[in-house]
Formats: C-alpha cells, sequence, structure tokens
C-alpha cells in the first residue's frame, strides 16, 4: 500500500479562510486458498468429493479531495461555512476458479472472472450560524451528497488455446446513482439554569439503478425532527432529555447487484432496491463534574 496527504490553509483576510486536503492511495493484494466440499446422498453415503483451488488479485486506488471556506462576521459565533468533497476508488479484480473431484462426473474446469469497479462520491455544504441576541442562536445549512456505483463483470473460460467467453456465465454491468438533497434549521436557546434546542432537517432523495438494460428509480422525501431539554442542577450537576430521528443508509457493498461467484454452491449479490434504515433514539443522562455518570437510552428502528 502506498499513500500521500496533502493539507494546506490560506487566510485571504482577517475574517476569512481557505483549507484544501488531498488524499491518494493505490492497494493490491493477491491470494491463493484451496477448500473442500463433500457431498452425502440422502443414505448419508458419500457422494461426491470435490477440492477447489481459487486465486484472486486486486489493484485498487482512491483518490479524495476536500475544499472549505469560512467567514467570519463582526459578531461573535456569526459565520458561513462552505465544504466540498470528490472522493473516487477505481478498481479491477481477477478471479481464477479450478475445480476437481474424485468421482465420475467431476471434472477441472478452469473458470476466469474479471470485475472492473469505480465508485464515485461528491458532497457539496453550507453551514450558517446566527446569534440572535445573548441566549439565542440560530443555524441554518444545505447538503448535497451524490454517490455512484458503477461495476462491470466478465467470465471467461479455457478453450483450446486461449481463454474465450464463458458458456455458462454470461457477462453483466450495473450502476446505481443517488443523491440526496437536505437542508436543515435550528434553533437553540439558554434561560438561567434551563436551555432546548429544536432542529428539523428535510432530506430529499432521488435513486436510479440500471442492470443488463433494467431501469429503477425511487424519490422520497423525509423529515428528521429533534428536540434536547437540558437542566442545570446544584452541586455541579446536569440532566439531559433528548429525542431524535437518524437515518443509515445501505453501504456500498449492500447495494452492489452484480452476483458475485465463490463456487457451485455458494453465491453473494446486494439488492440496489433496499431502502435506509431509520431510529428513533430517546436518551435521558445525568452528568456530573466529578466522576459519577448515568445515562439511559432507548431506541427503536424502522425499515
Amino acid at each position: 500500500m502506498h499513500q500521500a496527504r496533502l493539507e494546506g490553509g490560506y487566510n485571504l483576510s482577517d475574517k476569512q479562510s481557505l483549507t484544501a486536503v488531498a488524499g491518494f492511495n493505490t492497494f493490491n493484494r493477491t491470494m491463493a486458498f484451496q477448500f473442500r466440499n463433500r457431498f452425502l446422498d440422502q443414505n448419508r453415503s458419500l457422494h461426491a468429493d470435490v477440492s477447489h483451488a481459487n486465486r484472486y488479485s486486486m489493484w485498487q486506488y482512491s483518490l479524495e479531495t476536500n475544499l472549505g471556506y469560512l467567514l467570519k462576521f463582526e459578531e461573535q459565533g456569526h459565520q458561513l461555512a462552505l465544504d466540498g468533497m470528490y472522493s473516487t476508488t477505481p478498481s479491477a479484480e481477477r478471479y481464477l476458479f479450478g475445480e476437481k473431484g474424485d468421482d465420475w462426473n467431476s471434472q477441472q474446469f478452469p473458470l476466469h472472472r474479471k470485475v472492473w469497479d469505480d465508485s464515485q462520491q461528491g458532497m457539496v455544504q453550507a453551514n450558517y450560524t446566527q446569534p440572535v441576541g445573548k441566549n439565542h442562536k440560530l443555524e441554518a445549512g444545505y447538503k448535497s451528497n451524490w454517490r455512484r456505483i458503477g461495476a462491470k463483470q466478465q467470465w471467461q473460460e479455457v478453450g483450446e488455446h486461449d481463454w474465450q467467453p464463458s458458456g455458462g456465465f454470461s457477462n453483466s454491468d450495473a450502476l446505481y446513482d443517488e443523491l440526496v438533497n437536505a437542508a436543515y434549521a435550528e434553533y437553540s436557546h439558554k434561560q438561567q439554569d434551563w436551555s432546548y434546542q429544536l432542529s428539523l432537517r428535510a432530506e430529499q432523495t432521488l435513486v436510479k439503478a440500471e442492470q443488463q438494460e433494467q431501469l429503477m428509480g425511487k424519490n422520497y422525501l423525509d423529515l428528521f425532527p429533534s428536540l434536547s431539554l437540558s437542566r442545570q442542577l446544584g452541586g455541579n450537576n446536569s440532566l439531559s432529555l433528548s429525542y431524535s430521528q437518524r437515518i443509515t443508509r445501505p453501504q456500498s457493498w449492500q447495494l452492489y447487484a452484480l452476483v458475485e461467484y465463490i463456487n457451485e454452491q455458494s453465491l453473494r449479490f446486494g439488492n440496489p432496491d433496499l431502502l435506509p434504515e431509520k431510529t428513533n433514539a430517546l436518551e435521558l443522562n445525568h452528568q456530573s463534574t466529578g466522576t459519577k455518570a448515568l445515562s439511559i437510552q432507548y431506541s427503536f428502528c424502522a425499515t
């Protein structure tokens, strides 16, 4: 593995600043492994004994860039922050499958599978903070997050003289595009020993998936409220109660639609039609500046 990272910052003025970060790494791996499957018939007698010998190699590189801008106004806490990010992670994988058995209907057949992946992600966001008087604060922001998962799969088997297209497996490709546009507003207030915070985030999600000329699309809107209430108690103790709704989106490998062949008995593939998981969390916390602390949390998920 090789890694490189570059960071930099520049003050445009005493109120404005720029930051930039870029990272790059490469990764490659080669593995060879063997395993054995024994198959029994209905009388639990040995029906087939098949040994597998597989080889796997992978090459991947990733590039990520981040750019940030911060503007501070005259009033303390009054600021505007802009951020952007882009990353790409292309990879190439090669699998070589071989099987050999000791019964009459088993045979050796080298099988070759190539996979090309290209995952990309981009993000832009803006956050604005405005104090309102001494004990009030208003925040608002916008965030757009895009990700694309593309893959192409090719199967080959040994021919008379060279590799040729496989007759038992078909080539395939898949593409998954997701765009999430979100906006939020948050208001907080503090009065003597009491403080509270209210926020609401709206997310518009657009999904388009394509595999073997089959199209699938989704377009939906979600609202995520949150509320917290806290009180400063005597003796350096504080008590807080909060409720929030969160969302967990499927990982890239869970959306991976191409069938991954492991052996004749094992296949693995994802589902591009997966929906995100929503969690409702209720928390009660007691904190002390000393050594004592108590936290009670309850959450339930909905998909």
